[in-house]
């Protein structure tokens, strides 16, 4: 989507229009990429082009490959959402402990973005992923936020890392997106 189309899906009755028509689809910047988690392993790097001045999310997805998956991703991707402790910002040691059932583990990832093709570092941060968001689907994935980052349009290289291995996600795929999220 272009910045002239994303300005009109903004407009109230315009807006409805086009998203009827589903001519308002944001397509991920960064489809489901795969992102190993159960083992060390180096950044994963993916070039993308940003077409729209805003907020962009990373999103972290574990999809089950069999049905008994599902409680070993609850143990460490969570069952719940707490928006007092989900959006980031918290300190893990600072939740009280009868609120963290169900948050899962939090899982330090280090987004890295250079701007492309001078290299220059645009975003560099490690971001604390705490509690599940969203799942079900066809595939029965569960997703985790991950970190927002705010990018002017352009070309950009991604890398992607988890600062830890994860030895019980194995035979779970992991992967990460970018997507528009639900911020303008």
């Amino acid at each position: 989507m272009g910045p002239i189309a994303y300005s009109l899906c903004q407009k109230p009755l315009i807006g409805l229009g086009m998203f009827v028509t589903g001519l308002c689809a944001f397509p991920p910047l960064i489809p489901d990429t795969p992102l190993p988690l159960a083992e060390s392993a180096p950044p994963v790097a993916v070039a993308f082009t940003v077409r729209v001045d805003k907020s962009y999310q990373f999103d972290l997805k574990f999809t089950p490959q069999a049905p008994q998956d599902l409680q070993r991703i609850g143990e460490v991707a969570g069952t719940n959402y707490d928006g007092a402790y989900c959006e980031g910002g918290v300190d893990y040691q600072d939740i009280p402990l009868a609120r963290r059932a169900g948050l899962g583990r939090p899982i330090p990832i280090r987004v890295l973005i250079r701007h492309q093709p001078d290299g220059a570092v645009v975003a560099d941060q490690t971001f604390v992923s705490l509690c599940r968001f969203a799942h079900g689907g066809a595939d029965q994935a569960v997703l985790r936020k991950i970190g927002r980052v705010h990018l002017a349009p352009g070309d950009y290289r991604a890398e992607v890392s988890a600062s830890a291995a994860l030895p019980e996600l194995a035979g779970i795929k992991t992967s990460f997106l970018l997507v528009s999220g639900g911020s303008k």
